[in-house]
């Protein structure tokens, strides 16, 4: 964990979907934690960003990391972000 939330997961939380395949195509680790332990694609889960989530798990997110015990789909549905969710759900599908 940083003291300073990592660009990847600032873009994220304010939502800026095109700063996110930037911070990516330069070389922005997927999974690298922002200061709670949160991974990118847990961040786009909890703030119910939809098209970013969809951008992460292109790029290869890894849907079962864990914090405090929660996957990325334990925070959206928790959050109560059915859509996020939901994409997250059918992706996880897929690779069964």
């Amino acid at each position: 964990m940083f003291e300073v939330d990592p660009p990847l997961c600032t873009s994220i939380k304010y939502g800026y979907p095109k700063m996110v395949k930037k911070w990516l195509s330069v070389g922005a680790p997927i999974e690298r934690r922002d200061m709670r332990g949160y991974t990118p694609l847990m961040i786009a889960a909890e703030y119910n960003r939809i098209q970013i989530t969809r951008i992460l798990l292109w790029h290869g997110a890894n849907r079962k990391a864990l914090v405090f015990g929660q996957t990325a789909l334990d925070i959206a549905k928790a959050k109560g972000n059915e859509m996020v969710a939901f994409v997250l759900e059918n992706v996880m599908m897929e690779c069964v």
